[in-house]
């Protein structure tokens, strides 16, 4: 790779890391888009992408390590490598998608995903879920009936 390329990848690198940094957001969501806009293969792009993010999440974890829930995490890596390797892997090798299908199907995502950010859906699903549980719990627990006497 000439050398005026490896200066411009890592200047997109310390970019997309920044975005990372500040917003938890990167390879998937920054650089697979960027890198299908430029002509890569769509499996390529994410691959890459999949790549870039391992140190990305790696730098971005140590950083907050003391917020780790590292139940959770066990148990979403575990789930992750199940869906990669059984269902997301086998799709890939068995279909070969059309990029211009691929940027569609993966921009509806993004729009979506957007779209809820920009009004705030889950919020209030959440809010609105608090709130019923809430008033279940501060409602009076009602006393057994007392069997009547004939």
């Amino acid at each position: 790779m000439p050398l005026m390329h490896i200066i411009i990848w890592m200047v997109v690198g310390v970019l997309i890391g920044a975005l990372s940094g500040f917003m938890g957001v990167g390879g998937g969501v920054v650089l697979t888009p960027i890198l299908i806009y430029l002509g890569f293969k769509p499996k390529e792009a994410t691959v890459t992408s999949l790549a870039f993010i391992i140190p990305t999440a790696w730098a971005g974890m140590m950083r907050s390590r003391d917020d780790i829930n590292v139940n959770l995490s066990v148990v979403l890596a575990v789930g992750a490598v199940i869906g990669t390797y059984a269902i997301g892997r086998p799709l890939v090798e068995q279909f070969d998608v059309n990029p211009a299908l691929y940027k569609r199907i993966f921009g509806v995502l993004m729009l979506l995903v957007a779209l809820d950010m920009v009004t705030g859906f889950t919020d209030t699903l959440k809010n609105k879920a608090n709130v019923s549980a809430e008033k279940s719990a501060d409602a009076p627990i009602s006393q057994p009936r007392k069997p009547m006497n004939p």
